[in-house]
């Protein structure tokens, strides 16, 4: 592991913005400096960017396509007074390597359990945001053992249809070729959270918006290729799931219906299931005050 001395995010820009960032990885600005330390991993993917902050039991984090931890700058922050949270950046997003070439859900799993081991970690709780929801799920599934408990948001576990991913191709071509152009971001941001929440908050649209501007175009449209023309229905597979789960969706989420969710949560036995009101597909960014008690409360019944 290589220790770096710089945090992954421009912590004054988000500031600057009013976005709630927290000091571990994004600087935050209301609460008590976390612990943190940031180094790059070797896994089956390549060097992945790999932040820990606070101290306690541990909890590891997968975030969403595009984002980083960006959208789960207050989930970080909130958790880290009590627990010690490991942030990966997916391949392609921030500090980590832009992958060599297309991969898949198993291999993501594979490189969260690389990230544990090379941390010194048995067993943790999971994290997962969208795309992060479903690496959690593939990793239960190809290791329980090592997981405590699911904390699973806005996460497709039915696949998509081959309309969407016919329409996530043609993003990914028209993000490889023109670049974040301003009607390419708007379709991506406009799926991610409410219409009332952008109103309300416009920063947390900007805050996203600046996340794709600033990556390298051929890593991202690599890992949307592989994360959601790739993306497997996990559904058939999650009466498998013998672990303590927690499964949130948005009540305005147009990437992941709410029924889906429901039915999700339904095949998994004994999982927590809530509806974020006024959020859409990024739930914990768009409404922390409501999901951040919900998992909190989760975490702590997974406690000896």
């Amino acid at each position: 592991m290589n220790k770096l001395e710089e945090p992954l995010h421009d912590r004054k820009a988000l500031q600057h913005r009013g976005v709630m960032v927290p000091s571990g990885c994004h600087g935050g600005q209301a609460t008590e400096p976390r612990k943190s330390v940031g180094f790059r991993i070797e896994t089956t993917l390549g060097r992945l960017y790999v932040e820990s902050i606070g101290v306690g039991p541990t909890i590891i984090t997968w975030p969403s396509l595009f984002f980083a931890g960006v959208t789960l700058c207050s989930q970080i922050d909130t958790l880290a007074r009590d627990y010690r949270v490991i942030l990966i950046d997916p391949p392609g997003h921030g500090r980590s390597d832009s992958p060599a070439c297309r991969f898949s859900l198993a291999d993501c799993a594979h490189a969260a359990l690389n990230v544990l081991d090379e941390v010194g970690i048995e067993r943790a709780a999971f994290l997962g945001a969208s795309w992060g929801g479903a690496v959690g799920v593939a990793m239960a599934l190809r290791s329980p053992e090592r997981l405590r408990g699911l904390v699973l948001m806005n996460a497709p576990m039915h696949g998509f249809t081959r309309r969407e991913r016919l329409q996530f191709s043609i993003l990914s071509q028209l993000l490889r070729t023109l670049g974040p152009r301003a009607f390419l971001i708007r379709s991506v941001t406009s799926a991610q959270l409410s219409e009332e929440v952008r109103r309300a908050q416009p920063a947390l649209e900007v805050a996203l918006a600046d996340c794709l501007r600033a990556a390298d175009r051929r890593a991202l449209t690599l890992a949307m290729r592989s994360s959601l023309l790739s993306m497997p229905s996990l559904y058939p597979r999650l009466g498998e799931l013998h672990l303590p789960t927690l499964v949130l969706t948005g009540a305005r989420d147009t990437v992941i219906d709410v029924e889906q969710a429901r039915s999700a949560a339904d095949a998994i036995a004994g999982s927590c299931f809530e509806v974020v009101q006024r959020s859409a597909h990024q739930s914990g960014f768009e409404a922390p005050e409501v999901v951040n008690p919900i998992i909190a409360k989760f975490l702590l019944s997974l406690r000896p």
